[in-house]
């Protein structure tokens, strides 16, 4: 092999070394950017899941807000309670009333009964 033609198959294996370097580096390239795309992809969706959970969390009823309506339920339970048993206890007086005017009428009508024969 004289000069020119080691100079032409240096020049060779030198464009085809660097044509092979530069075809790694592009496979990699995409490979990364096909990495990067997935990864994107993913973290999109974990945001989404995200603010789902959080406007899910600011929908929720705090305990602060439950203890508030427990308390104002309990009170309007003992308000009709006490409504319940003061009624009760005008219908028993009621009833009472009732019983002894019909005993007194009885005893009267007795008395007129006695008298009268």
């Amino acid at each position: 092999m004289n000069g020119k033609d080691a100079a032409r198959v240096e020049h060779n294996l030198t464009v085809s070394l660097k044509e092979y370097v530069d075809t790694l580096f592009a496979e990699k390239q995409r490979a990364i950017d096909k990495a990067e795309n997935s990864m994107n992809t993913r973290l999109e969706g974990m945001n989404e899941f995200r603010n789902t959970l959080k406007d899910q969390a600011g929908k929720f009823v705090t305990r602060e807000e439950i203890g508030i309506t427990l308390r104002r339920l309990n009170e309007d339970v003992r308000g009709l309670e006490k409504k319940s048993a003061q009624a009760e206890g005008k219908a028993s007086q009621s009833s009472a009333i009732f019983a002894a005017v019909v005993a007194l009428a009885g005893l009267v009508l007795g008395l007129f009964n006695l008298l009268g024969k």
